[in-house]
């Protein structure tokens, strides 16, 4: 397992880092998120349960399933905390709920996880050494594998360009890096933000296909 660093005074351009308290994986709550793919989202569990946790705690937020999905977890994984939505409320409102839960148990940090991800057993302590060694961002994720052929790269990262389409903010150079939805880490401090935690246009866009499947 990787050790938690210690972030230098500044970051890679030479600006000044922010001061943030250390991270360990005892301050992050995992969030999983599922609608109905119940077996995807058992096999999601069960790699989580074989992965070293370092002290975290997991959250199950079911977005409304008619599967069967909320009775198997509950079967299979009965020490999880599952919170079972009456109804799908998309991406943005299930992901929410858990976030509310994570922060109302002083997470330092949540991990937001897709139901049809399987992670690796040292997953972790890599996202959390990753925050701490550049305390200017304030979310990591880690290099999504495809499921079918896990030897290719599916996605590491996004570029988010900035003054067209759907997004009119300014950037220094135009773009900004952003993490892969599949899993990411975000510091709590961010996730409370009012304005981060909204249903925000564009997360409500991938609710809407959930909602639609």
């Amino acid at each position: 397992m990787p050790s938690i660093g210690t972030p230098a005074a500044t970051d890679a351009v030479g600006v000044e880092a922010p001061t943030v308290n250390q991270l360990s994986p005892a301050d992050v709550v995992i969030i999983v998120l599922g609608w109905n793919r119940r077996e995807h989202t058992l096999e999601c569990l069960q790699s989580l349960q074989d992965a070293w946790f370092g002290g975290a705690q997991a959250i199950v937020v079911d977005n409304g399933s008619r599967d069967g999905s909320v009775e198997a977890i509950r079967d299979r994984f009965p020490q999880l905390d599952v919170i079972a939505l009456p109804e799908n409320r998309g991406f943005a409102g299930g992901c929410n709920v858990g976030i509310t839960a994570a922060l109302e148990r002083g997470a330092g940090a949540v991990l937001l996880l897709n139901n049809d991800t399987k992670v690796a057993p040292d997953f972790l302590g890599w996202l959390v050494q990753s925050l701490n060694e550049h305390p200017r961002a304030a979310a990591a994720s880690g290099a999504v594998l495809r499921f079918d052929n896990p030897e290719v790269l599916d996605v590491a990262y996004l570029e988010i360009f900035f003054g067209h389409g759907l997004v009119h903010l300014w950037a220094q150079d135009g773009t900004l890096l952003g993490t892969a939805s599949q899993s990411t880490i975000v510091r709590s401090h961010t996730a409370r933000d009012e304005d981060a935690a909204d249903d925000i246009p564009l997360t409500e866009l991938e609710g809407s296909l959930d909602r639609d499947r």
